[in-house]
Order: C-alpha cells, then structure tokens, then sequence
C-alpha cells in the first residue's frame, strides 16, 4: 500500500483571519496490485514532509516568505479527518531544510527537525474517544480497547494472541494464524466501532490494529538492544494485514492518547514510572518514539495537543498518472 498526498492552500480564509489554516492536505492510500483507492485515514508520517513541500512549492500565504533563514511554523488541515496540526520547520535560503542533526530512530540518515502538533488528535472517525462506548469490549472472544485517536485503532495484548509482544516484523509474517485472527478481530471491532455495517465492508486502512506488552529488554530491527528503562510500552502495529516495520506516526498518537485513558488494556500495561514526564515514550520494531502530551485548558472545550518530531527529505521530482 503507497500513498499519495494532495496539497493546495486553504480557500476559505477570511481577511485578518489568523486561525485559518494556510493549507489543506489528502491522504490517499494506493493499492497498486488491486488498483484500490482509500481516503479514510490520515497518514502522519507523510505528513512531515507536506509543510516544507508546501513552502518549496510556494503554496502558502506571501508573508511567510519574507522569512528567507529561520524558523516557521504553518498550520495544515487534514481533510481525511478534518484535523488541524501545526507543523515547525527550518528554511535556509528560501527552501525548507533538509540536512540537520535531529535523527528519528529507524530512519538511517539525520535531519532538519520537523515538529508537529496535533490540535485535539482524538475523535478522528467516528466522533467518540472510545467508539464502543467502553474502555475495554470483548471481540471475538478476545478482550480489546478501540481508541479513535488520530487514527482509529484496536489494542489487544500480544500473549493473547499467542505472540511475544517483542517480535519483530519479519517473524510475525511466519505467523499467519495469528495474523488472520487479529485480521478478523480488527474486522468485527470495525463494526461494533460503526467503522462498517459487517465485517466483510471493513476499510482496509481504519480501523488499525496493533499488539502490545509491557516494557522489557529486546532487539530491534537494527542498531543496539532496548533496555526496559527506556521505555514505557512496546507496541507492534500492523498495517493492511502486513507487520509494520516501525509504526504509524498517527498510530503513535494513538497509543500515546489510549495510555492516557483509564482502565484500556494499554493504560494497564503501561510502565509505573515514566520515562520522561509528560511524555509516552513508544518501543516500536526499529526503535522508540516519544509522543508529549499536553491538556490544552485554554480551549473550550479542552483539548489534548499531541507533539511529535520528524524529518523528511525529497527523493524525486517527477510526475504520476494513475490509469
């Protein structure tokens, strides 16, 4: 499954209007195999690379280009789930920053630090924190938390499925039982989520569905082994019925929101002391990831903010057609 993101200025600004967002953003997942087209979720790894495509491209308001050497920060409107996120980057001569120090672990190169924010990353499908109304259902047979956080997303514990919650991709494809049960479970937690009407109607992209377990000692994909210290929980997603090799930013926000929810098979499981304080610290297949999250009582109604931090580089300039 690739992606593509659709980027053009936001229209409706109104003149004096700071709040509005200066662009507007599409995920759109593409199943070349199967010639399959989905707009359902939001993609926030891509998501780093769409505000400094956005300032190259010259997409956005022309006071933001007075700023040649700096840093700047643009607001982007996700139009899968109609949620704003602030992205801060760097410019250097009038182009966004591509080489910096900042690494992002499972990423082989470093850097110019892309921090986004995510304006209440909750609610993004279905309107409800917990869709089911629960923060713990029985599907399946099977005990689960559904959290609809930026992304919606079922969590069940990896022993419950049979699988160490340390494995890694590549040994979890070698487990197809496994995989087919947690496919089916994620299919009717789609329908007591109101994601689809019957299993067999399921998206394939939402809800995702990911395994988890409690902090330990293990081996990642590459580079030096985890300690249990560095971590408060380890999760292992899976994306379109296929092991992911990291995990999905917008995934990452999840499991960071549902950590936060009482009583969730994730909130149970999750490290006693904290490996930075008021952040989730996420061990995934190729490493870790730290989701902070803030309580914006400014807002009303309050909000969380989510913040992640990234990097993106262009690979190519070309042109795509799809037929």
């Amino acid at each position: 499954m690739g992606n593509i993101c659709l980027v053009e200025p936001y229209h409706n600004t109104k003149e004096d209007d700071a709040t509005s967002p200066h662009i507007d953003y599409t995920n759109v997942a593409v199943d070349t195999k199967y010639g399959y087209l989905d707009v359902e979720a939001n993609s926030g790894n891509l998501l780093s690379a769409v505000g400094p495509y956005a300032y190259n491209a010259r997409l956005l308001p022309p006071d933001l280009y007075a700023i040649k050497d700096g840093e700047i920060t643009i607001t982007i409107r996700n139009t899968n789930t109609m949620k704003l996120v602030e992205s801060t980057f760097s410019v250097v001569g009038g182009q966004a920053a591509v080489t910096g120090s900042h690494m992002v672990e499972g990423v082989n190169r470093k850097g110019s630090r892309i921090s986004l924010s995510f304006r209440d990353p909750t609610c993004s499908a279905t309107g409800k924190r917990f869709p089911t109304g629960n923060a713990v259902d029985l599907v399946e047979g099977y005990k689960v938390t559904c959290v609809d956080g930026a992304v919606p997303v079922v969590f069940i514990r990896a022993d419950a499925v049979g699988v160490p919650g340390t494995i890694l991709p590549h040994e979890l494809k070698k487990h197809k039982d496994a995989l087919d049960l947690l496919e089916s479970i994620r299919r009717a937690a789609a329908v007591e989520m109101g994601i689809a009407d019957t299993k067999k109607t399921a998206p394939r992209t939402i809800p995702k569905i990911a395994i988890i377990s409690q902090s330990s000692n293990h081996s990642i994909v590459s580079g030096p082994e985890l300690k249990s210290s560095q971590m408060d929980i380890v999760v292992r997603f899976l994306s379109d019925t296929e092991p992911h090799p990291a995990i999905p930013l917008t995934g990452a926000l999840t499991t960071a929101v549902a950590a936060r929810m009482p009583l969730t098979v994730v909130e149970q499981l999750l490290s006693p002391e904290e490996v930075m304080p008021g952040t989730v610290t996420i061990a995934h297949p190729s490493g870790r990831i730290q989701v902070k999250l803030d309580y914006d009582t400014e807002k009303k109604p309050p909000v969380w903010v989510g913040s992640v931090s990234s990097t993106a580089q262009r690979l190519f300039e070309g042109k795509a057609f799809w037929t």
